[in-house]
């Protein structure tokens, strides 16, 4: 678990799973509401994301991430910490237009709401021991950006302006 309990410091730390029926966003946004209704947590890490340009393999409109950045600020005022994949189509966030996933590359006025964290992977092995690891890049296999290789996203938004300390 990535924090401590509300309780006592000799208490151990929970983690708090929640799962959708569906991958529609629908689904997620309920997700969240639940998350901020049952306030039992303080960090949230997701790897789902949409993207923010139309087309492609799971797009999300504008009224859904608006509707969805609504409540990560909502958990930012309550003092949550979030993390979500920054996604795998490389600087094509739905595989086939320049853009961004989201919520993890969106940005709203001048703070960021949720960590993007990318993938890595263990490049070399030495026995049981690895001695580096690099950047995700993705693969061209079925559900992959087979034109781009795939990879960590990352870019511009289309929707939230950069903050001005960037």
């Amino acid at each position: 678990a990535w924090s401590n309990s509300f309780g006592s410091l000799n208490d151990t730390a929970s983690v708090h799973m929640y799962d959708g029926a569906t991958h529609f966003q629908s689904t997620f946004t309920s997700i969240y509401n639940q998350m901020v209704t049952d306030n039992v947590a303080r960090t949230m890490s997701v790897s789902w994301s949409c993207a923010e340009v139309s087309g492609g393999q799971f797009p999300c409109d504008n009224p859904t991430r608006n509707t969805q950045h609504s409540i990560f600020n909502n958990m930012v005022g309550l003092g949550w910490s979030l993390v979500a994949s920054s996604g795998d189509a490389g600087a094509f966030g739905n595989c086939k237009n320049l853009g961004v996933q989201f919520p993890a590359n969106a940005w709203r006025t001048s703070r960021p709401n949720v960590v993007a964290a990318g993938g890595t992977e263990l490049a070399e092995f030495n026995g049981p021991i690895f001695s580096s690891e690099i950047g995700w890049v993705g693969d061209t296999v079925a559900g992959s950006c087979a034109k781009n290789n795939g990879g960590s996203t990352g870019g511009c938004s289309i929707d939230y302006a950069a903050p001005s300390y960037q």
